[in-house]
């Protein structure tokens, strides 16, 4: 029988784009690149109700106006974030036809994708340590069609990738020093997207096997496993909302196959209704 050897995938930290110089020019680079885009989607924001071929971008709307519920699993994270963004004071004076909560929306979509062109140039300068190259995809990106058109009206993907990729920033910065609290940062963007968009939850093995690789105590350890518990926890607080607001203190004035009691509950968080 041959003799068969085992190989120990090497975990020990990377230092791949962790100069302290090269961080500082991309920090730079990333806030330039936001700050292009973010200029460049401010005057194609959708002015109002709407668009009408997106009614989803009404329905999102609506429940944000009214503190509603739209269509499920509801969307609690994205509903709370939306209603604060649009309470924050002098978010009107950007409004270019008219200050209401519709546009402040749209503001919020071209906000969050602004902010994922941010990560995205700290993201591949972190795997590359080529600000450059980070720098020119950044803009390449912000400027796509296909990334440009649903930053410009109320929409769930914006803010969808912006936490996604924020996840993938704070693992890889975990992998690349060998500190733990990017890992635990990074668990909670992730957990808590599932408020945002539930299909975050197929990303589900590629969050296994990077902890598997990078640093297996993180889910041998009980210490650290009840610090990941805790997080997971907290983050599926978010989804109190939908019964709180639609029969506990409801119905609102807006719910989209409004449960009407717990028995109706799982089958709208699972989307079955």
């Amino acid at each position: 029988m041959q003799n068969v050897k085992l190989y120990r995938m090497d975990t020990r930290p990377i230092r791949t784009g962790n100069n302290s110089h090269t961080n500082k020019i991309a920090w730079l680079a990333a806030a330039v690149s936001a700050i292009i885009a973010g200029w460049q989607y401010w005057p194609t924001v959708h002015p109002g109700v709407g668009p009408v071929r997106f009614l989803d971008s009404i329905q999102y709307q609506t429940a944000v106006a009214t503190f509603g519920i739209p269509h499920p699993p509801g969307y609690p994270l994205y509903i709370l974030l939306g209603k604060l963004f649009t309470l924050l004071p002098g978010i009107g004076r950007l409004a270019p036809f008219g200050d209401n909560v519709a546009y402040r929306l749209g503001l919020f979509s071209a906000v969050a994708s602004a902010l994922t062109i941010f990560v995205l140039v700290l993201f591949i300068t972190r795997l590359t340590n080529k600000v450059g190259i980070a720098f020119l995809a950044g803009l390449i990106l912000a400027g796509g069609r296909g990334f440009w058109i649903p930053a410009t009206y109320t929409e769930l993907y914006p803010l969808y990738t912006l936490m996604l990729l924020s996840w993938f920033y704070l693992m890889v910065v975990w992998q690349q020093t060998g500190q733990s609290r990017y890992y635990f940062w990074g668990t909670a963007v992730y957990t808590l997207s599932f408020g945002v968009n539930v299909p975050a939850i197929i990303l589900l093995p590629a969050w296994f096997w990077m902890v598997l690789v990078t640093d297996h105590r993180l889910l041998t350890e009980w210490r650290n496993l009840l610090k990941t518990a805790v997080i997971v926890l907290l983050s599926a607080l978010q989804f109190a909302y939908i019964p709180l607001r639609a029969f506990i203190f409801g119905p609102p004035n807006f719910c989209n196959f409004c449960p009407d009691g717990w028995e109706q509950l799982p089958a709208f968080l699972s989307g079955e209704i």
